[in-house]
């Protein structure tokens, strides 16, 4: 199976989840953290070339505009979008702020709102989620 083919078939098992959502009075978050998609790349969102290289990024801009896309027209069954949760980089056993978050939050957040005005977006500290991540370079968005 292609990354393309398995992430179709991700965005149909969640239109199954969110119609069980619907069903039940339940309100589900679409959550994406392990980007890249593709396994053979051999990165993950914890790696520094992830961080580095925007053609990596850009990946995360696509997979919010395209879960933006197939899911906006649903109702109360979905509460938020979340991309990428507790950013981080992990070098060993140390781990830092990817510089990158910033920008990367604020396109990702613009992408979604092109096609899904009304519905949250859940964001996480970087950093792991720690509370350090509310430092000098955490700043509250604007939406």
């Amino acid at each position: 199976m292609t990354s393309k083919q398995a992430w179709q078939f991700s965005l149909d098992y969640a239109d199954t989840i969110l119609d069980a959502c619907k069903k039940y009075g339940v309100i589900g978050i679409l959550s994406v953290s392990q980007i890249p998609i593709d396994p053979a790349s051999g990165l993950s969102q914890e790696s520094r070339v992830f961080w580095e290289e925007p053609e990596r990024l850009m990946e995360a801009i696509n997979i919010a505009r395209s879960l933006a896309q197939h899911f906006h027209e649903r109702g109360n069954e979905l509460g938020a979008y979340e991309i990428l949760n507790e950013p981080v980089i992990r070098d060993g056993s140390k781990i830092e702020f990817p510089k990158a978050w910033p920008g990367l939050l604020r396109e990702i957040v613009g992408e979604i709102r092109k096609y899904d005005a009304q519905r949250f977006i859940a964001v996480s500290l970087p950093a792991g989620g720690l509370p350090s991540g509310y430092g000098d370079s955490f700043q509250p968005l604007d939406d």
